[in-house]
């Protein structure tokens, strides 16, 4: 029986968030070495199945006439994500007369939670579809006549186009670092364009039309992390739930429209990306503490949480030292970031923080080569 495996790592924001979801909106993100893990194996004879360690029993689906995901199984509806990503792919495939009609057992396992199975700020929703979208597009056999970068952008649309079906408001930027694996530049595509083109589609050669054509502002961009460069990783065991955040920055009078924040943001994630291409660690240093501070007067502004006390104890700790503090994604909880020039650096600040009662993960920058394996 055919057996296809996909691995998608989770990710780290490094700069840029709450902009980020605006178009032509840039940010940095990084992927790390913990990993979510999806297997689909063809079924010579039954019915379609999807594991998973969140319910206690296999839940049976089938489609329906009109390429729609259905289940009997109440269980069903906590995976509507999962769904909608399957009917996306399964009907750009049957536009482009590749659909595989047999049946398969889809499972999930993951390692982006902490042991006790609390989210530890991952991106474990990116990583689920990453995996699957993957899966699903090998089994249909849309990757072999694809190169890997026009392979990784239709990946990304069919997420994309999956995640707005259910009216999830996110940058997208977590599954663009996902797909690469590795460091990257992500620039958010312009969605009054992509949603007016979304609102059109009655067909599914509609569908492939919206995913073969360039997206207006849209980058996906691997970057190499310098050498020397280290990264500790403190989290606050508590997680943050970015879509409620999000929602919160929407209805602020001084949400995202505030252009002065978004021009800031942009300059800066500009001149890091730029830092990081050329090995620049004080340019670097500099310019992620100056968004760190725009983002914390941001969120002060629209007096919504930011900081955590094991934040603020982790930042000061940072203090007089060669390294940077940086809170990752919304805040609020999950994780937060000391980038250092070297080794030593890196230790200390780990030590410092694991003397002071901190929680530090065990995670390194990820390598593209290992977020997929066939």
């Amino acid at each position: 029986m055919t057996k296809i495996i996909s691995q998608a790592p989770g990710k780290l924001f490094i700069a840029g968030e709450y902009a980020v979801v605006s178009p032509y909106q840039p940010a940095v993100l990084m992927a790390v070495s913990s990993h979510l893990t999806a297997q689909l194996e063809c079924q010579l004879q039954g019915p379609y199945q999807f594991i998973t360690n969140q319910c206690q029993h296999p839940i049976h689906w089938s489609f329906n006439d009109q390429g729609q995901v259905i289940s009997s199984d109440p269980a069903a509806d906590k995976f509507k994500l999962i769904w909608s990503v399957i009917e996306t792919i399964t009907n750009y495939a049957q536009s482009k007369n590749r659909l595989n009609h047999q049946a398969f057992k889809l499972t999930i396992s993951s390692r982006l939670d902490d042991q006790s199975g609390r989210k530890i700020g991952l991106g474990s929703s990116g990583a689920v579809s990453v995996a699957v979208a993957d899966c699903l597009a090998q089994h249909n056999g849309l990757k072999a006549y694809l190169s890997e970068k026009d392979y990784q952008n239709l990946l990304f649309k069919i997420i994309a186009i999956s995640q707005s079906k259910l009216g999830m408001r996110g940058s997208l930027g977590d599954v663009a670092c996902q797909i690469t694996g590795s460091l990257t530049h992500y620039q958010n595509f312009d969605r009054n364009w992509f949603n007016q083109h979304l609102a059109k589609i009655e067909s599914k050669d509609d569908l492939a039309r919206l995913i073969e054509q360039d997206w207006p502002g849209l980058i996906i961009k691997k970057l190499s992390w310098p050498e020397n460069w280290q990264v500790s990783i403190v989290w606050s065991q508590s997680p943050a739930d970015t879509e409620s955040l999000l929602a919160q920055s929407t209805n602020s009078q001084s949400a995202i429209s505030d252009t002065g924040f978004k021009k800031d943001s942009q300059r800066q994630v500009n001149k890091i990306v730029q830092a990081i291409n050329e090995k620049d660690w004080s340019n670097f240093k500099s310019t992620l503490a100056a968004n760190y501070q725009n983002i914390s007067h941001y969120r002060a502004n629209q007096q919504q949480i930011y900081h955590t006390s094991s934040f603020d104890l982790a930042q000061r700790l940072c203090q007089g030292k060669d390294t940077v503090f940086k809170i990752s994604g919304a805040g609020a909880g999950d994780c937060a970031l000391a980038f250092s020039p070297d080794l030593q650096s890196k230790f200390q600040v780990e030590k410092d923080w694991q003397e002071a009662g901190l929680t530090v993960l065990k995670l390194k920058p990820n390598e593209r080569e290992e977020a997929y394996y066939d």
